[in-house]
């Protein structure tokens, strides 16, 4: 717009625009914003009818995840930290702000630990004392607004982890699902992050309790693996596992 607020481009102008656009294979997607009337809308259809959309290359890349802004991980990143301390398990600093409906000082807690270095926050908001998707939503609706990085929804109730998901402005990471009672966790968690395009943790359990030797844990952890990829079609490189090992 110009500075009185008004908008001077016609569908003509814009549609000519887009049409060369279209011609160099640079549009996926085409449409109209502020300013735009259903003359634009038709005058660009018609301008980029019969042009392909962009061809997407075929080569896969690494981790990624994101919040507003994105984070491919690599080796060259080691060590990534995670920030843990919007966690009412591990914190009841943050477990008392949640409780006294602190929810926008809580999330302060969530900037100050990306600026002392965090590439990506962990979220837990299980209180078994409190309602965790009340909780989960007013807090959402906060830490978005604080921080731009990738999050970790840290719930074991699917419902909550949908519900968080509403609310991230990326591809978030869910913590976690695993094989402890056979598949009943992977077909609770896995549609939904199917539809809201998630990175999944896998925990390195299955019926017989936490795997605790290598070649235990490399045997739930193939096991896992061909189940997201083969039955749920989950890409590779978003699965993360998580060995379960304690530090000595």
């Amino acid at each position: 717009p110009d500075e009185e607020g008004c908008y001077h481009e016609t569908p003509d102008s814009l549609s000519k625009k887009l049409r060369g656009f279209a011609e160099k294979g640079w549009l996926n997607i085409v449409g109209g914003c502020c300013g735009t009337t259903p003359d634009h809308i038709q005058a660009i259809r018609e301008a980029v009818s019969g042009y392909s959309p962009r061809k997407l290359q075929s080569k896969t890349h690494g981790h990624v995840v994101s919040g507003i802004d994105p984070l491919q991980y690599d080796d060259s990143m080691r060590p990534l930290f995670i920030g843990e301390r919007t966690n009412v398990i591990g914190s009841r600093k943050f477990k008392q702000l949640i409780i006294d409906g602190k929810f926008e000082e809580a999330a302060e807690i969530a900037r100050a630990q990306v600026k002392n270095g965090a590439h990506v926050i962990d979220i837990c908001l299980a209180n078994p004392d409190r309602d965790e998707l009340d909780d989960k939503k007013n807090f959402m609706q906060e830490v978005v607004k604080k921080v731009k990085v990738p999050l970790v929804i840290d719930s074991t109730d699917e419902k909550v982890i949908e519900e968080a998901l509403k609310y991230c402005q990326g591809k978030a990471i869910i913590n976690s699902i695993n094989l402890e009672d056979g598949e009943e966790r992977f077909d609770a968690v896995m549609p939904i992050v199917k539809k809201y395009g998630a990175s999944v943790v896998v925990g390195t359990i299955d019926e017989q309790g936490m795997a605790v030797t290598r070649d235990r844990k490399l045997e739930v952890a193939e096991r896992s693996y061909q189940l997201l990829t083969e039955k749920w079609e989950l890409a590779p490189e978003d699965i993360i596992f998580d060995p379960l090992v304690f530090p000595v």
